[in-house]
């Protein structure tokens, strides 16, 4: 397919142009923060020598698509978060939604700063 960029590729970019790390062929590790939180992710990237990347991995964390749109691959619609960020956004967006379905706004929901979290690993 003419003008198509792999989503591996496009991840490689992402850490590259965001991130500023760079890669050289062969299994690369590599150690950035979430994009929210600031907490260490690992992760591994392998680029073969004909320059194309492939199995990314990135211990708990994962790439977010800002837009909601998993076809958009592109740099800008990347942000790279850990999986409690990430699960948090979504859960945001679950809210997001139900407020704007029961016509509510965000001062109509209690404190709940003080409620403990159910899942201890906050």
């Amino acid at each position: 397919m003419e003008g198509h960029i792999s989503v591996d590729k496009t991840k490689q970019m992402y850490l590259e142009q965001r991130l500023k790390l760079q890669f050289s062929r062969g299994e690369n590790s590599f150690e950035v923060s979430c994009q929210i939180c600031g907490k260490k992710l690992r992760g591994t990237l392998t680029i073969s020598k004909f320059g194309n990347a492939w199995n990314i991995h990135i211990d708990n964390g994962t790439f977010h698509h800002q837009d909601g749109n998993h076809k958009n691959n592109s740099v800008e619609n990347l942000i790279l978060l850990c999986h409690i960020c990430h699960k948090r956004l979504h859960d945001w967006g679950i809210i997001q939604r139900w407020l704007k379905k029961t016509g509510k706004t965000i001062s109509d929901l209690p404190d709940c700063s003080r409620l403990k979290p159910y899942f201890t690993g906050y």
